[in-house]
C-alpha cells in the first residue's frame, strides 16, 4: 500500500486510444453519473422557488465540473494540456457559490433583504476574484481557497445560525454535506493513496459523492416544505427574525 505518493497512474490503451489517469477519470464520472440521477430524482421539483434553483444548480454544475474534470483534465489531458482544465475547475467554484447562496436565501428568506444583498454581492466578489486568479495562474488552489470561503465560510456559518434558531433537519444534512469534503481534501492534500490503481484523487472523488448525497437529501427536504399544505417540523423560525 503507498500511503503517500504522488507517483502517477499509469497510462491504459483501450481500443487504440490512451486513457491517462484511467481510474480517476472513472471516479470522477461516477460523481457526474451520481450528480446525474440526483438532477432527475428532483425534476419535480418547484422551480418558482429560488432556493430549490440553487440546490439543484448546485448538483447539475457539481456533475458537469465532474465530467469535464474526468474527461479534459484527466483522461486526455496528455493530448489537451493544462488549459482544458478550467472548464471543470470554474463548474466547481459555481457549484459552491450556488449552494452558499441557497444557505443565504434560507437565511435572510427574500432577495430583498439588506443583508441578503449584502452577501451575496460579497459571495459574488469573492468568486470573481478567485475565478480571475484561477484562469491566470491555472492553479487548482484558488478553486480550493473558494471553496472553502462558499461553503465552510459561508454555508456551515449560515447552517449552524439557522440550527441554533430551531431548523434542524436540513440545516443538519447541508452541515454534514462538509464533513466528507473536508475528508476528500485532507487525503489530497496529503497526497495519500492506497495505490498507484487507486490514489488520493480517486479516494476524493469517493467521498465527494457523499457530499453530493448529503445536499440531494436537503434538497428532498427543502422541497417538502414548499409542497402546498405541507407540514414540515423543521419550520421552527421564521428567516426574517434571524
Amino acid at each position: 500500500m503507498i500511503f503517500f505518493s504522488t507517483a502517477a497512474q499509469p497510462s491504459v490503451e483501450i481500443l487504440g486510444i490512451t486513457i491517462t489517469d484511467p481510474i480517476t477519470s472513472l471516479t470522477g464520472l461516477m460523481i457526474a453519473g451520481i450528480c446525474g440521477v440526483f438532477c432527475y430524482k428532483l425534476r419535480h421539483i418547484n422551480f418558482k422557488d429560488p432556493i430549490l434553483v440553487y440546490m439543484f444548480s448546485f448538483q447539475a454544475l457539481l456533475g458537469l465540473s465532474s465530467f469535464f474534470g474526468a474527461l479534459f483534465g484527466h483522461a486526455f489531458q496528455h493530448n489537451l494540456g493544462v488549459v482544458w482544465k478550467i472548464p471543470g475547475w470554474q463548474l466547481g467554484m459555481y457549484a459552491a457559490f450556488c449552494i452558499a447562496q441557497a444557505t443565504l436565501l434560507r437565511l435572510y428568506g427574500k432577495k430583498e433583504n439588506d443583508r441578503y444583498r449584502k452577501f451575496t454581492r460579497i459571495n459574488t466578489l469573492l468568486l470573481c476574484l478567485c475565478a480571475v486568479m484561477n484562469l491566470i495562474q491555472l492553479k487548482l488552489a484558488w478553486v480550493e481557497v473558494y471553496t472553502a470561503i462558499g461553503l465552510v465560510g459561508m454555508m456551515v456559518t449560515g447552517e449552524y445560525m439557522m440550527f441554533k434558531k430551531g431548523e434542524q433537519k436540513i440545516s443538519k444534512l447541508m452541515m454534514s454535506a462538509v464533513i466528507p469534503m473536508l475528508f476528500a481534501v485532507t487525503f489530497h492534500l496529503l497526497k495519500c493513496s492506497i495505490s498507484i490503481w487507486f490514489n488520493y484523487f480517486d479516494i476524493a472523488h469517493i467521498f465527494m459523492c457523499a457530499t453530493a448525497w448529503y445536499f440531494y437529501k436537503a434538497s428532498q427536504e427543502q422541497a417538502s416544505i414548499t409542497e402546498p399544505n405541507s407540514v414540515h417540523s423543521d419550520m421552527l423560525y421564521s428567516p426574517t427574525q434571524l
